[in-house]
């Protein structure tokens, strides 16, 4: 089976993430209109959703695609704790750690940049499946 050289309707985990990386500039950007300490809270809650998307991506894609069902299954769902896990660590740390830190700027920069992917990817491959039926 050849590959038809029509773009994937769903995008890759790097779109996924450079997408993220887009809004975590985009809303921090928007954010330091409310003062640095609000924009530098808003980078760093991005920051801690796109470092934890990251690791899920990697871990979970890692596989070798010889492992039984179960393995799969055991590894996305470790791979889900170890993140949520990871998440949560790492925004204590911004609150232990900075100064001047905007709790609410901070959450707002994690969520609009963890559902970045639920937002987007559905858009995306939307449009790229009607440009594909339009070149038909």
């Amino acid at each position: 089976m050849g590959d038809s050289g029509a773009p994937s309707p769903t995008p890759s985990v790097t779109q996924i993430l450079i997408r993220q990386l887009l809004v975590l500039t985009g809303v921090s950007a928007a954010a330091f209109v409310f003062g640095s300490g609000t924009g530098y809270s808003a980078f760093m809650g991005g920051l801690v959703s796109l470092i934890s998307n990251g690791y899920f991506a990697i871990k979970v894609l890692r596989g070798d695609g010889g492992e039984r069902a179960g393995g799969g299954l055991a590894r996305l769902y470790w791979a889900e704790l170890v993140k949520v896990a990871m998440a949560a660590v790492l925004l204590a740390s911004v609150f232990v750690i900075s100064e001047d830190i905007n709790p609410i700027a901070l959450v707002l920069g994690f969520l609009l940049t963890q559902v970045t992917a639920a937002i987007l990817t559905p858009a995306a491959a939307t449009t790229r499946a009607a440009r594909a039926a339009t070149r038909e």
